[in-house]
Order: C-alpha cells, then sequence, then structure tokens
C-alpha cells in the first residue's frame, strides 16, 4: 500500500490567472481556506487561427474573419454581429443566457445562408453548429448549447517545479458540479504554450471531484488546470468550484497509517419537533470525520517532517490528504482522498530510540 499523502503546498497559492470569472464569485476563492467561497467562470470564449471564420452568403458568397482573442459569451456574440455587419447588412446575433444557452444568427431583411459546408478554420462547432449542410432560413438557433470553449486556471512558478497531486472540489455536501460529460485536463510546460505540451493528462471527474496522483511528470514552471464543460445543463454559471490543488506532497518513508482507522458520516443538523409532534430540521452540511489514525514507527526525520507540517498547518488551515493513493483498500482515489482539518493538534510517542508513534484525528473543512 502506497504510503499516504499530505498536501499542503498549493502552487496556485503564488501567481496565477484564470480564463474568466464572475464578479460575485472571483477566481481568487478557488484557494481560499473557506470550502463555502466558490468561483464561478463567466463563459470564456477563445477565438485562435483555428476557429475564426464564418461563412455566408448575402447575395454573394462572404467569408467573415473574427478577431483573435478571449471573449464572454455576450460580447462574442456582439463581435460577430459587428463583423457579420461590416461586410454585410441587418445581421442580429444573440446567445440566450437564462435556459437554452445557445446562440442565434439572422438577417432581419434579404439573403440569409450560412455556409455550413465550409470548414476551414470555422466557428461552426464553437458556437454549436453541427452538420455540413449549409441553412438559408433564419433564425439560425444552434443546434447545442455552448457555456464556453474552456475554462482555466494556471501558475507561474518562476523556476520549474515538479507536482505530484491535483484535486478539484465543490462545496462541502455538494455533488461536484461538472456534469458527465465534463472534460478536465491537468497541462504542464516551461512556457506559456498549450498547443501540445509536454504534460497533457486527462483527470476522471466523479460525484465528489476530480483527483490524480501525478507520478514520474518532472519540473515545469507553468501548470495549468483546463475545464471543459461545454453542456452544463446549469450554462456558463453552472460551473461552481470550491478549491483546487496542484502541488507536491509529503509522506513518510518507511511506513504508513495502521490499520483500524475510522470513517464516520457526521450529520450535525438540529431536530426540532413542533407540539403536535411533527419534526423539523435545521439542515446544515454534511462531513467525513476520520479517527484513529496512527502511523507507527516513524524514524526520526519523518518525525520531524511530519511534525513540521502538522505545526504549519494547525488545527485551523486546510489541506489535502489521500489516505490511499494507490487505491490498494478503497475501490478509487476520491473515496480517501479529501480537503480536511485537524480536529485535535497530533501526538507524538516515543518508542525506542529515534522512533515515533503518531496519532491524529481530521474532519473534513467546510
Amino acid at each position: 500500500m502506497k504510503s499516504l499523502r499530505f498536501m499542503a503546498n498549493n502552487f496556485i497559492d503564488r501567481s496565477f490567472s484564470y480564463s474568466s470569472q464572475l464578479a460575485d464569485f472571483p477566481a481568487v476563492n478557488i484557494f481560499n481556506t473557506s470550502r463555502s467561497k466558490i468561483w464561478k467562470p463567466a463563459g470564456n470564449f477563445e477565438i485562435t487561427a483555428l476557429n475564426n471564420k464564418l461563412y455566408i452568403n448575402d447575395g454573394t458568397n462572404k467569408t467573415i474573419t473574427l478577431t483573435i482573442g478571449s471573449y464572454l459569451f455576450d460580447t462574442l456574440a456582439a463581435h460577430i454581429q459587428t463583423q457579420l455587419n461590416a461586410s454585410s447588412s441587418n445581421w442580429v446575433v444573440t446567445y440566450e443566457d437564462s435556459l437554452t444557452f445557445k446562440f442565434t444568427i439572422n438577417r432581419t431583411s434579404g439573403t440569409q445562408v450560412l455556409r455550413k459546408s465550409q470548414t476551414t478554420a470555422a466557428v461552426w462547432d464553437t458556437l454549436g453548429y453541427s452538420g455540413s449542410a449549409d441553412l438559408s432560413t433564419g433564425p439560425f438557433v444552434a443546434d447545442e448549447q455552448r457555456n464556453h470553449t474552456s475554462e482555466w486556471i494556471q501558475c507561474d512558478l518562476g523556476v520549474p517545479q515538479q507536482a505530484t497531486f491535483f484535486a478539484l472540489i465543490s462545496g462541502i455536501d455538494e455533488i461536484f458540479s461538472l456534469s458527465e460529460t465534463a472534460s478536465v485536463r491537468v497541462r504542464s510546460n516551461n512556457i506559456d504554450y498549450w498547443v501540445n505540451p509536454p504534460v497533457d493528462i486527462v483527470v476522471p471527474v466523479t460525484d465528489l471531484g476530480a483527483f490524480k496522483v501525478l507520478e514520474d511528470l518532472g519540473s515545469y514552471r507553468f501548470h495549468r488546470i483546463e475545464i471543459i464543460d461545454r453542456l452544463n445543463f446549469l450554462g456558463p454559471e453552472g460551473i461552481k468550484l470550491a478549491n483546487v490543488y496542484i502541488g507536491d506532497h509529503q509522506s513518510v518513508t518507511q511506513t504508513n497509517i495502521a490499520r483500524g482507522f475510522s470513517q464516520e458520516l457526521v450529520d450535525p443538523s438540529i431536530g426540532l419537533q413542533s407540539e403536535n409532534g411533527a419534526l423539523y430540521f435545521q439542515i446544515r452540511p454534511r462531513y467525513l470525520s476520520i479517527g484513529n489514525c496512527i502511523i507507527q514507527l516513524l524514524n526520526g526525520q519523518d518525525q520531524r517532517d511530519v511534525q513540521q507540517l502538522f505545526y504549519d498547518v494547525g488545527v485551523r488551515n486546510p489541506f489535502f490528504v489521500s489516505i490511499d493513493p494507490g487505491t490498494e483498500i478503497s475501490q478509487n482515489l476520491e473515496e480517501l482522498t479529501r480537503f480536511v482539518i485537524m480536529t485535535r493538534p497530533p501526538k507524538f510517542n516515543h518508542i525506542f530510540r529515534d522512533y515515533y508513534d503518531i496519532d491524529f484525528e481530521m474532519r473534513e473543512s467546510f
């Protein structure tokens, strides 16, 4: 069984950038110690040389070129409308941002054809238009919703460093906000360039989050977490993320957590009973409590390293822990990987010579 891992050195804490954010849910919340503070992206659309062409016919065939850059859904719709009317006239482009999350292109008068058969560097898929048949009867509502091209969080470490663990979670006692069709990738490079970077790892998405043990990746200056969830049924603002970790870990070299640790799902909700016997509940978030955690026969160096870790985090600073990173006693990584705080100061017991036992308890952090 691989030794448990403590993750308390988040690279994102240093210098980071992001794709988009809502003003009330800023990206800085992604590494806040409070899990109740979340990041909500605003709907980031990247227009590049690979998707900046729109093909129409307004009586003659025309190619509309979009300006390369980053847009939100509303600014992209406005830009497409501007570019259409710079070469033609009477075009209106909108985005429905509360129900269907689809783009609509329409010409209020005159010939209107979307030449979807033209696909070179076309923007069709970015806007949700599928198939290759030309369309000639407007308004042209996209076939599929589009929330973004991608959302991302990126850190620049200044110098190369090796990341050994990744985690992405939503709020406590919530189902992970990414949909079943979502893609999460960990990407690393020594330059700020993301076409075919040397590290590009797909991370499984589960109801509890996205987690990955990163092995033998080498050291890199830039690390980027990319999220693609274009069909999230809640739209661009349906993504709610509470914490991301991309960083290294601390472990023990000669031993591991002993058998017999306990797990308890705690529900602190308060029940009230009316005079006629009806029950009412003040609902509070549930959390996992992990107790009877013992590591036996720590050598002196491990003992000092772990003691320093616990001194740094105390009982007030949350961190990630993975009790079974090799998934040897659990069904999957997320089952025993949690964002936790210590519920009491750990106790070190001297055994003999330079060897110690450690006893500690944890619970999920809010």
